[in-house]
This record gives C-alpha cells, structure tokens and sequence, in this order.
C-alpha cells in the first residue's frame, strides 16, 4: 500500500490552476441525466495543473451534493 504525502500547494501554482481552462463536454446518460465531462490531454506540459483542476472541480461538484442530501458537505452516509 502507497503513504500519501502531504505537502501545500505554491502559491504560483494555485494562481495556474485557478486560470486553467478545461475543455467540456456535455453527455447524456442512459437515463437521459446530462452529465459535464472534463477533457484532459495526457500529452499536454500542464497535465498536472489541468489535472488538478479536474479533481477541484469534481470534489466542489460533491460537496454540494452531500449538503443538498445530508445538509453537511463533509459527512459519509452510514454503513449498511
């Protein structure tokens, strides 16, 4: 099993990833559900900053789900 390091992010680095622009795009499942999916370019020199704009935008994306269901954005449902 892998140990995650923890480590701040620079500042410099924060600013590339709040300015990163991600390509969209909007697919529907079989439901019909419209879901927004980020493109990512694995080949790309800003693999990471996109990256890491992807998982920020997926975890915000989350949050708010969690506290319209449970009222909390952090809270894991019980285990059955």
């Amino acid at each position: 099993m892998t140990k995650p390091v923890l480590k701040r992010v620079p500042a410099q680095k924060k600013k590339a990833i709040e300015a990163a622009i991600l390509q969209k795009q909007r697919v529907a499942d079989e439901n019909g559900k419209i879901d927004t999916i980020y493109r990512l370019d694995a080949a790309s020199g800003r693999f990471d900053v996109e990256f890491s704009k992807a998982f920020q935008l997926s975890v915000a994306k989350a949050r708010r789900e969690n506290k319209r269901l449970t009222g909390s954005p952090d809270v894991a449902s019980a285990k059955k």
